[in-house]
Parts: structure tokens; sequence; C-alpha cells
């Protein structure tokens, strides 16, 4: 899963709908990462994350995906 993880401090975590990616908050990403921390992922199968082959392709995952990320982004303050 690739995402974008800028800036120190409290997380804001961005995420995109579809069929859109994380490219989507370029512009937002500087200025929001001077005070807090900004992680932005693209979904499995999005942008630049690739569609997983090794497992299934299920909504399931891409919620269990996001929770990590989300779980690894709070119990953090430094970047990933």
């Amino acid at each position: 899963m690739h995402y974008v993880d800028e800036g120190l401090g409290e997380p804001i975590i961005c995420l995109h709908g579809e069929p859109t990616w994380g490219y989507l908050y370029r512009r937002f990403i500087p200025p929001l990462s001077k005070a807090n921390r900004v992680v932005v992922p693209d979904h499995m199968g999005f942008g630049k994350s690739e569609t997983p082959r090794d497992r299934k392709y299920l909504l399931k995952t891409h919620v269990e995906n996001l929770a990590r990320l989300i779980d690894d982004s709070i119990s953090r303050t430094s970047p990933l």
C-alpha cells in the first residue's frame, strides 16, 4: 500500500474516494504538514498502490489495510 507521510505531530489522514487517488491531496499536504503529520494512502488498486495478486481483493481487505494504517499512524508521532 503506497502512502505519503509528511510532518510531525497529531496525524491527519486524508482519504480518497473512488475513482480518485492520494494525488488529489497534493496541494493540501505542504501547508497541513507544517503543524501536523499528514498521512495520505492510496487504497489498493488505486494510484501508486497495486492490486494484490496473492490474496483476495475484497472490501474487507481494504478495510483491514486502512485500519492497520490508521492504528499505526495514531500510535506513532513521527513518520512511518
